[in-house]
Formats: structure tokens, C-alpha cells, sequence
């Protein structure tokens, strides 16, 4: 038997806008590099949520992305 995987629809909420719904996000990574990123995150006085945030915003910023990043939770 054969099993074919599709991707489910995005979620969208009015008028086709992306919905507010929080999703989750995941990186893989060894536990090592996991911990590596914690011990970064507490250097900098923040959590690994807030640091990955950060660093996607400077990243696509010197990318030349210049669209602002949306408040990431409510």
C-alpha cells in the first residue's frame, strides 16, 4: 500500500490574511549546539525565544530584507 503526504493549507483568518493562531517553530540541533545557544541566550540576559528573534530580524535586515518583523506574539 502506497501513502502519499500532503501539506496541510496555511491557516488563513479574514480576507486571506494569515491567522493569529500561534504557531510553533522548531530548529533541530545536537544537544550540544542546544546548549550552546542557551549559555548565548543567558549571556545576552534573554531567553532562546528572544534571541532567535532578534537574530532573524538582524540577519534578514543585512540580507536586505527590509520588510519589519510583526509583533511576534500578542
Amino acid at each position: 500500500m502506497e501513502t502519499t503526504l500532503m501539506a496541510k493549507k496555511k491557516a488563513t483568518g479574514v480576507k486571506g490574511k494569515p491567522s493569529s493562531v500561534p504557531r510553533t517553530v522548531v530548529v533541530r540541533g545536537t544537544g550540544e549546539w542546544a546548549d550552546w545557544v542557551e549559555r548565548g541566550a543567558k549571556h545576552c540576559r534573554t531567553d532562546v525565544s528572544k534571541l532567535i528573534d532578534a537574530a532573524l530580524a538582524a540577519y534578514l535586515r543585512d540580507q536586505g530584507f527590509s520588510e519589519p518583523p510583526p509583533e511576534r506574539m500578542p
